[in-house]
């Protein structure tokens, strides 16, 4: 009878420690939710829609302007920041026009004087 009460009793504290860990886990859920709810959206300091952008004048650095737009785009996503990611994709998309434009004067808006 005492070797029931004692696998009665071990079982008990398993499904209490199974209980206080599915309570801490939720608990933690729930603040962290909060904390990020208050902090508010996490946005990369230099955004297209902070400042506006400076077009570079040469195609070497237009092509490393692209190359970081993408990079932080990537970034933005990986850290499931979606509106800095649109925000950097609009970015790239006028940064590739304009080294297209660097290029190529002729082939986009009109030809070149």
């Amino acid at each position: 009878m005492l070797r029931t009460f004692e696998a009665a009793s071990e079982q008990s504290r398993a499904q209490h420690t199974y209980a206080r860990f599915v309570l801490a886990e939720f608990l933690g859920l729930i603040f962290g939710a909060a904390a990020a709810w208050i902090s508010g959206p996490s946005t990369p300091r230099g955004l297209a829609t902070d400042a506006p952008s400076v077009l570079p004048s040469d195609p070497r650095t237009a092509r490393r302007r692209v190359t970081q737009l993408v990079d932080r785009m990537v970034l933005s996503i990986a850290a499931r920041d979606f509106i800095a990611a649109r925000a950097y994709s609009f970015e790239e998309q006028e940064a590739r026009l304009h080294l297209h434009r660097l290029e190529d004067p002729g082939a986009i808006g009109g030809r070149a004087s």
